[in-house]
C-alpha cells in the first residue's frame, strides 16, 4: 500500500454503521487498529476524538482516532515457525527497529535514575509481544527466555527496584549478544 492520505466517505446503512463501529470499538479495546494491511498502535498521547454538534437541526456526530503506523502486516501465505502457526502475522524486520529503540529508552531511564514511563512500559511489552510471534523455531527458546527476562526487568522498574530491572537488564542485553552471535 502506498504511504499517504486516504479518505473515505460512503453512506452506509444503520445496520451497516452499527457493525463497522461495533468492530471499531473492539479494535480500540486491544489497543490497535488494522487498515489496508497496516496495524497501528495505541501509544501514550495518541488523539481520541468526539465531537457532536447540532447546526440547523441537523444532528452531527465527528469521529477523530489520531495514531501512528505500527508495522506492515503480511499478505504473503508463508508459514511461520513458532508458537503461531499459519501465515506470519507481521514483518520482523518491520518491528525490530522500533523494538530496539523501546529498550534502549528503557534502560536510558533505568540508568538515569528516573521512572520508567508507563506508556513506554506497554508499548515495549505489546513490540516484544508482537515480534515473539514471528520467532523461528531455531531461536524460539532464547527468544522465550529473553521475553521473560525483559518483562521482568520491567516489572521489577515499575515496583521501583532500580536495582534488581539494571541487573535483569544485564542479563537481557548479554542473552540478546549471545543470541544473535549464535543466530545471526
Amino acid at each position: 500500500m502506498k504511504q499517504g492520505k486516504w479518505k473515505s466517505n460512503t453512506k452506509v446503512s444503520r445496520e451497516e454503521l452499527a457493525a463497522e463501529l461495533e468492530a471499531l470499538a473492539a479494535q480500540i479495546r486491544q489497543e490497535r487498529f488494522e487498515f489496508q494491511e497496516m496495524e497501528f498502535s495505541f501509544y501514550p498521547g495518541a488523539a481520541l476524538e468526539k465531537r457532536l454538534s447540532m447546526k440547523d437541526g441537523r444532528l452531527q456526530l465527528d469521529v477523530c482516532i489520531s495514531i501512528r503506523a505500527a508495522s506492515t502486516l503480511q499478505d504473503s501465505g508463508s508459514k511461520a515457525s513458532g508458537p503461531f502457526r499459519g501465515s506470519v502475522p507481521f514483518s520482523r524486520k518491520k518491528l525490530k527497529k522500533p523494538l530496539a529503540a523501546a529498550w534502549k529508552a528503557l534502560k536510558r531511564d533505568l540508568e538515569g535514575g528516573g521512572a520508567v514511563e508507563p506508556g513506554m512500559v506497554h508499548e515495549f511489552s505489546s513490540l516484544m509481544e508482537r515480534y515473539g510471534r514471528a520467532a523461528d523455531d531455531a531461536w524460539l527458546e532464547e527468544w522465550k527466555r529473553c521475553e521473560d527476562l525483559a518483562l521482568e526487568c520491567v516489572k521489577a522498574a515499575e515496583a521501583g527496584d532500580r536495582q534488581k530491572a539494571l541487573e535483569l537488564a544485564r542479563e537481557v542485553d548479554a542473552l540478546t549478544k549471545q543470541c544473535h552471535k549464535r543466530f545471526k
